[in-house]
């Protein structure tokens, strides 16, 4: 059995993967970001005792996914729990961390970051690398039943990035470089014939790569899936989402807060439930103010306005606070 939880962290992402096999519990974490001066994922970590954490995964260097990672790793440390892997999409050299960011202050929260990730290595055994599609160690074992892949960033990818390629128009947060979304990961959890995506910031051309490129990584069926870039209409590729098989009201979730770009964009939440996707947020913003859940619960709320309550407390709910879901080894989506 596996649980995903997606914690609300505003603008940002924070992913905590628990794949239960047997007695053993494997835990990896995808991207790890303050909010409200808290470190929601850090707070996870205590309330369920970790002991050991098998993977960290930095899908990119822009702060608003690895805010809160100098923290998680000091606390690690400084309790004795192991981490076994920090996997990211840079090299070891802090200059190329450091291209990703615009200002001081996410310069300095790189250098931060490098000195716990070398912290942990020496301290608590925490092996760091760089992770890469398309190699023969871009898929990771998560246990018995699940499996998980890295689908980007790709070499070209890496090629964009080290020529500061950046696409227009810009909606990054500050302190961003836009080049470094060409680093972002594609993550692919997978067993048997279903598979989940995560997809951090990732740019729409990576995702119409696999629309030409003729192999098993979107094959089979899509049961859960994260929208890029917290629903950015520029990273948005409907004709990938629309040509995945899935099942109907396959759950899509956008890992978004207030922002200045309006995200999720209005048409990307249209364009997930035209295709039959169900949509689930962290918040009520951007697109999703305006865009109804569902015609009937819109109908039957003007019809009742008793039912109307309960309806949009049930929208809210969806809409707002961590997500989180528990996958069976047959592919069956539980929300909890």
């Amino acid at each position: 059995m596996m649980k995903i939880t997606f914690k609300n962290v505003g603008q940002g992402d924070s992913i905590i993967l628990e794949c239960k096999d047997k007695d053993l519990l494997k835990i990896c974490i995808v991207d790890c970001k303050t909010y409200n001066n808290e470190n929601p994922v850090l707070q996870h970590v205590i309330l369920n005792k970790y002991k050991s954490i098998d993977l960290l995964i930095l899908s990119h260097p822009h702060l608003d996914h690895f805010s809160g990672f100098t923290e998680l790793i000091n606390y690690c440390i400084d309790n004795s729990i192991q981490i076994k892997y920090f996997l990211h999409t840079c090299n070891n050299m802090p200059a190329y961390w450091k291209a990703a960011t615009t200002n001081n202050e996410a310069s300095n929260e790189v250098i931060k970051l490098f000195q716990a990730i070398r912290n942990a290595n020496d301290k608590i055994g925490m092996y760091f690398s760089q992770i890469q599609a398309e190699t023969p160690t871009s898929e990771i074992s998560l246990g018995t039943n699940y499996k998980l892949k890295i689908l980007a960033p790709t070499s070209k990818a890496f090629d964009y990035y080290a020529k500061n390629h950046v696409i227009q128009p810009i909606e990054e947060e500050t302190g961003n470089n836009p080049s470094a979304n060409w680093l972002s990961t594609i993550i692919k959890i997978h067993c048997d014939d279903w598979f989940i995506l995560l997809t951090s910031d990732v740019e729409e051309s990576i995702l119409a790569y696999y629309l030409t490129k003729k192999n098993e990584d979107i094959q089979g069926r899509l049961v859960l899936a994260q929208s890029p870039h917290h629903g950015s209409f520029n990273n948005h590729k409907n004709s990938f989402w629309k040509k995945l098989t899935k099942e109907k009201n396959t759950p899509v979730i956008f890992s978004v807060g207030k922002n200045q770009y309006n995200h999720p964009s209005e048409k990307v939440v249209s364009s997930f439930r035209e295709n039959g996707y169900e949509i689930f947020s962290t918040n009520e913003v951007g697109g999703l103010n305006i865009t109804p859940l569902t015609k009937i619960a819109s109908e039957t709320s003007n019809i009742l306005d008793v039912f109307g309550e309960f309806v949009s407390k049930q929208i809210n709910n969806k809409l707002n606070g961590d997500k989180v879901f528990q996958v069976d080894k047959t592919g069956k989506v539980t929300i909890l």
